[in-house]
């Protein structure tokens, strides 16, 4: 079963206090994309499927969370805001167990 379905909650914060626009501005992005399908009522949560291919339940669980920052990244990176917040996660993946929580953010 390579395609799984998938539930993400998220949260943005600014990376300082003189990000807050960007914050906005990310919010927007994300709530916008094509890449994610929007909750109806629930700001902040999508759904969708990812194609999953590696073998192990493990595996599967590191490459849900690499596809996930990979979109988000990219959004963000697209939208200039990338460098300005955080994007704190929990992820749900059918078949795969316990929720993955982690934080997207530019390390440099």
């Amino acid at each position: 079963m390579p395609y799984r379905h998938y539930q993400l909650t998220y949260s943005i914060s600014p990376k300082n206090a003189q990000c807050q626009a960007e914050a906005q501005k990310a919010r927007r992005a994300i709530k916008e994309s094509s890449q994610f399908t929007n909750v109806d009522h629930l700001e902040t949560v999508v759904v969708g499927e990812l194609y999953l291919a590696r073998d192990s339940q493990y595996g599967q669980k590191r490459e849900a969370q690499e596809d996930i920052e990979n979109f988000i990244t990219g959004i963000l990176n697209d939208a200039e805001v990338f460098k300005y917040v955080h994007v704190h996660c929990s992820l749900m993946v059918d078949g795969l167990g316990e929720h993955l929580q982690f934080t997207v953010k530019d390390d440099s």
